[in-house]
């Protein structure tokens, strides 16, 4: 559910499902966003026999205690088994140990029985006709968010599944940024429901300021708000202070790694 702020909604994405404060991809930790009122954000690879799984690398070794030589192999590679054995909590400390890199069906399955709930589903390697075989089977298209860099990728999901939604997220430089937003919006957005700006931090140290300025994020609202698309920032950096500014611009959606933090600072 949405944060209220002086009357207005506030959505937040966990990114990762909120790793800047537990353990990435992993049941637990999309069941902690869920609950701060979030919606967690999930990356899919495909494993050797073609399960889709939740996660960002393409290999073990950064977020499991998987052993060499498992831990550097592709997960293309590795049954479904095999990347099961390992523990993906145990990074993040003792009280994470033996949580488990899960199966996309395993969220969907959680979603299917919770609806007013919704996922983000970020597309790293996986089919796009078995993601949406998956999301049919567990009738959770409405709670599903698809997103991607790749402006072609939405478009072809969205006529898929039309129930879907979907979101462009834009990185790197301030040019760039302006460059892809300009060719989304010259496209009539088409197939996105959602834009996603990241928002760097424009200084290391002193009061957080990012690398977009304000006239082009209020210029970048309004274009959305007018095409009734929804405009989400990605913060890598925030706190009080910044977060005051982009809610007094008007921004309404967020995603950040420290959901718990972000919900603390809204409230």
């Amino acid at each position: 559910m949405p944060i209220n702020y002086k009357n207005h909604k506030i959505y937040f994405q966990a990114h990762r499902g909120g790793m800047g404060e537990v353990p990435e991809h992993t049941l637990e930790t999309y069941d902690y966003s869920w609950r701060l009122g979030g919606i967690p954000e999930t990356d899919i690879g495909s494993t050797r026999e073609g399960e889709i799984i939740c996660l960002h690398d393409n290999t073990l070794s950064r977020t499991t205690n998987a052993p060499e030589p498992v831990r550097n192999r592709d997960i293309s590679t590795l049954s479904l088994e095999e990347i099961k054995k390992w523990d993906a909590g145990i990074y993040y400390g003792e009280q994470y140990q033996g949580q488990k890199i899960p199966t996309l069906a395993e969220v969907l399955h959680i979603l299917q029985h919770n609806p007013l709930w919704e996922i983000y589903i970020d597309l790293k390697t996986a089919y796009l006709e078995q993601l949406n075989e998956l999301i049919n089977h567990y009738q959770v298209a409405g709670q599903v968010i698809f997103c991607h860099d790749k402006q072609e990728n939405l478009v072809e999901f969205s006529r898929l599944n039309s129930q879907v939604r979907t979101m462009l997220w834009i990185g790197e430089h301030p040019q760039e940024i302006e460059r892809k937003f300009e060719m989304a919006r010259k496209s009539g957005y088409e197939g996105l429901s959602q834009v996603q700006f990241h928002l760097y931090r424009k200084h290391i140290e002193g009061p957080i300021e990012y690398h977009i300025d304000d006239d082009y994020l209020e210029y970048v609202l309004e274009e959305t708000h007018k095409a009734g698309i929804d405009f989400q920032v990605l913060p890598y950096a925030f706190d009080r202070e910044s977060l005051t500014h982009l809610l007094k611009l008007g921004i309404c959606w967020y995603a950040v790694d420290e959901p718990y933090r972000f919900v603390k600072l809204i409230r």
